[in-house]
């Protein structure tokens, strides 16, 4: 009797050749012909495009003020609705586990393409609020299909494969930021980039409904068990809960956490310089992911990553000179590429045959971190803003101790019955 083509076992015991050189970084050989060129290339800059569209609502904000009549906390409610219908949509992308993974994947990339031409078409404020709900439900919608395809079939070049694709997801920090300038510096404008990038987003849809992939890897016993009782499996995992108080850390960390010690510089009287912050973040971010692309992930890489996120998350709180907060930055970068690539993998790899259902509970049980930023700004208010840096720079301590407590391989069915019984 024949093996099946996508068996793990059909691996060659050597390394595969390193492919060519392409302007998108390639998946190892082994990976690329289980998958398919299309569906991993795909994957690797789905990211990137989802950093690209969601930093424009949010930079466009005096934009939107002035151009379409919106105050602050209007367009505040409109960031707000990205991250509620992300909980609204996250359920739908859980059905990649069970198919329709080219469906779902080229329905979330048409809903974002949609979702910004209202702002590219100057709509008015309800449309507005329909449209950002929409974004950030479509935004999961076209990411986890992607991912569930590599995780289901790429085995034991995931961790190279992630590396690649957040290392194209720092790079992507720069789009957005770069082509807004480019719009406020010519006609193009602001809604000439939220055009362009409706454009884009057509176009990689087109991409995804011609791109062919693997269906999910059905259950060795033939069951499928229904997403409600995968749900409740899931949420009797140790780890699942290990990496949800690991997502819970890391959010305020990331966007919230630069935002106050710009702001802090910004407060000192040098609006300038403190925009170059971003800079020392963007830079260890890429060097960390650009490592963990070479290297994949071991038990000495993500230790150096848990202790260079803690101390310099540390050192970006105290109130030090310019030169050193910008290195201690770069510390967090570095130290976060290489944590969230752990965190990630591990999401993908925990329970064979879930790995979009297991992401979409690890986002929803960890929304409670939306009030940390919250409470950063009450404490920065009354008290200062580096206390409200201190506070969270210390979620790096126990961030680090559950990250060093993840696993690095599969749950077997067996053990996953287990946790029926």
């Amino acid at each position: 009797m024949s093996t099946p083509p996508l068996e793990p076992s059909e691996h060659p015991p050597d390394r595969p050749e390193r492919p060519a050189r392409s302007t998108v970084p390639r998946a190892p050989a082994a990976a690329l012909a289980r998958v398919g060129v299309g569906v991993v290339r795909c994957a690797l800059v789905v990211r990137l495009l989802d950093e690209w569209w969601s930093w424009l609502p949010a930079g466009t904000i005096d934009d939107q003020v002035r151009d379409l009549g919106l105050s602050y906390g209007q367009a505040g409610w409109l960031l707000a609705l990205l991250t509620v219908g992300g909980l609204v949509g996250s359920p739908l992308a859980a059905l990649a586990d069970r198919g329709h993974r080219r469906l779902l994947a080229t329905t979330g990339a048409l809903l974002i393409a949609a979702g910004l031409s209202t702002f590219a078409l100057a709509a008015p404020f309800p449309v507005l609020v329909v449209a950002a709900t929409v974004l950030g439900g479509a935004s999961d919608m076209m990411i986890r299909p992607l991912e569930s395809s590599l995780a289901d079939t790429a085995d034991g070049e995931l961790d190279r494969l992630l590396g690649r694709q957040h290392l194209l997801t720092w790079a992507g920090d720069f789009v957005a930021p770069a082509l807004l300038a480019i719009g406020a510096a010519t006609v193009i404008g602001w809604r000439g980039v939220f055009t362009f990038t409706v454009v884009v987003f057509v176009a990689f849809a087109a991409l995804l409904a011609s791109t062919s992939f693997p269906a999910p890897v059905p259950a060795a016993d033939g069951e499928d068990p229904s997403l409600l009782r995968s749900a409740r499996t899931l949420l009797r995992h140790r780890e699942l809960w290990l990496l949800t108080a690991a997502e819970f850390a890391l959010l305020p960390l990331d966007e919230a956490f630069l935002g106050f010690a710009v702001a802090r510089a910004a407060a000192e009287g040098d609006n300038a310089a403190a925009q170059l912050l971003a800079g020392g973040v963007v830079v260890g971010g890429l060097a960390g992911a650009a490592v963990v692309s070479r290297r994949g992930l071991d038990r000495p890489l993500v230790t150096l990553g848990c202790g260079l996120l803690v101390v310099g998350a540390c050192l970006t709180a105290a109130p030090l000179a310019m030169p050193v907060t910008i290195t201690a930055l770069a510390l967090v970068g570095g130290g976060t590429a290489i944590v969230w690539a752990k965190v990630h993998h591990r999401m993908l790899t925990l329970v064979p045959l879930r790995s979009a259902t297991v992401p979409t509970l690890v986002g929803l049980l960890s929304t409670p971190a939306l009030l940390v930023p919250v409470a950063m700004g009450v404490t920065a208010d009354r008290v200062s803003i580096t206390a409200s840096l201190v506070g969270t720079a210390l979620l790096a301590i126990p961030l680090a101790a559950v990250v060093l407590a993840l696993g690095g391989g599969r749950v077997s069915p067996d053990e996953l019955e287990d946790l029926d019984d």
